[in-house]
């Protein structure tokens, strides 16, 4: 790129930060479709999980293919953190606009609403039919399933209880919305305790990648390698028997989440130079090639923790190519894809209606491909094309109606 392209690059980065900066003058297109393209992802990542070796799922089948394996370990290394940076990034602006309590209604409306609807309505057939299929226990009906089992009302699990908890009640997918909503009532309090004490509010650019930011990420790294000494990934706890949390991947996705907070008070975003993003992104790029290329040779670096050498090394990665990519591809769409069609828009509208209904749709069709004669990659490929536009249409068929629109 010559200095003269770079120059009108930068001048269009101030220009749109100008627009933007603190109030949102314009809806900011390019974070619209990157939470689409994350929304698909993720659709993406749940039809592979039937397929392939990783966390605990709802289905799995005979058929396994390894290359979905080093997607998976790619994918969870900043899928959901990226997301946590949007979410944040977007809160203090929603925040602003509505004050403490319209907001905290607004926040247990939309995203409070959908968990318990799911807890007592989506989840229980989706675990009895993991009950009835992937468990060797005697037979029990549904109402009897629901009470004893799903509730753990008035009964004693077995000894050998094969998990992943007791009783099976959970939030599967939802523990996302469920940390959104803690996060959101921290956020509150936060402000709460700013407005009441003298604290000083910065006002910073972007740190520039190298040494001033090296210390941070390696902070993050040390963290995630010391919690995993106790709780390793793919270990999930259930507090109060139903809120769900991976210790392993906290100190990450919580780190994004401050990130994006400051990111929009600081304009980060929209002010970042394109050169730096795409610095990021190479580096988010690079490692997960890495990974890749080392797994499917046999070398895989992955570890759930422990004091190992790829238990220091794999944190290490996983926070440099996650903050790469999360750093990265928000500047990739804001250079590419800052526009909007009328079909974009209501995809970018049905995106949280796609996150939350998709997962039944994925398990439901796992479950009728599981004879067929298929080799796992054809059968992920199936599963994904079916549900990705099955599940955008379902959302815009929900969102005719008002009271839904409201929710989702």
């Amino acid at each position: 790129m010559s200095s003269t392209d770079l120059s009108m690059t930068e001048t269009r980065s101030v220009a749109r930060a100008a627009e933007s900066f603190g109030a949102f003058a314009r809806r900011l297109y390019f974070m619209d479709n990157l939470r689409v393209a994350l929304t698909v992802l993720i659709v993406l990542q749940h039809s592979s999980f039937a397929y392939a070796a990783g966390s605990w799922w709802y289905f799995s089948d005979s058929q396994q293919e390894p290359l979905l394996a080093s997607f998976f370990i790619v994918n969870r290394s900043f899928r959901m953190s990226l997301f946590f940076l949007i979410a944040g990034y977007f809160m203090p602006f929603v925040f602003d606009r509505k004050g403490p309590e319209q907001y905290l209604k607004d926040r247990f409306r939309r995203l409070g609403l959908p968990i318990l609807f799911f807890l007592f309505f989506v989840f229980p057939p989706l675990m009895y039919f993991y009950y009835l299929n992937f468990r060797s226990y005697p037979f029990i009906d549904f109402p009897s399933y629901y009470w004893h089992i799903y509730w753990g009302f008035d009964y004693q699990h077995a000894p050998d209880w094969s998990g992943p908890v007791w009783p099976d009640r959970q939030l599967g997918h939802l523990w996302f919305i469920q940390m959104l909503l803690i996060y959101a009532v921290g956020y509150t309090g936060w402000r709460w305790l700013r407005d009441k004490l003298p604290l000083p509010r910065l006002s910073n650019p972007l740190p520039q990648p190298g040494l001033l930011l090296l210390p941070v990420l390696l902070a993050i790294a040390g963290l995630s390698y010391w919690v995993r000494l106790y709780d390793p990934i793919y270990q999930w706890h259930a507090y109060f028997n139903t809120f769900q949390l991976q210790p392993a991947d906290v100190p990450r996705d919580l780190a994004c989440f401050i990130l994006g907070v400051l990111a929009y008070r600081n304009n980060w975003l929209l002010t970042m130079p394109t050169r730096i993003g795409y610095s990021w992104l190479a580096v988010g790029v690079a490692g997960a090639l890495t990974f890749i290329g080392f797994d499917l040779s046999g070398h895989s670096f992955f570890s759930m923790g422990g004091d190992s050498f790829n238990g220091v090394i794999y944190p290490i990665w996983e926070t440099f190519t996650c903050f790469g990519l999360c750093l990265g591809l928000p500047t990739l769409f804001r250079e590419y894809l800052d526009f909007q069609t009328p079909f974009m828009g209501r995809l970018s509208l049905a995106s949280y209606g796609v996150y939350l209904f998709h997962l039944p749709m994925v398990v439901a069709l796992q479950y009728a491909l599981a004879d067929a004669p298929w080799p796992a990659a054809m059968k992920f490929v199936v599963v994904a094309v079916i549900v990705v536009p099955a599940a955008f249409l379902f959302t815009f068929a929900l969102r005719r109606w008002s009271v839904v629109r409201r929710i989702i």
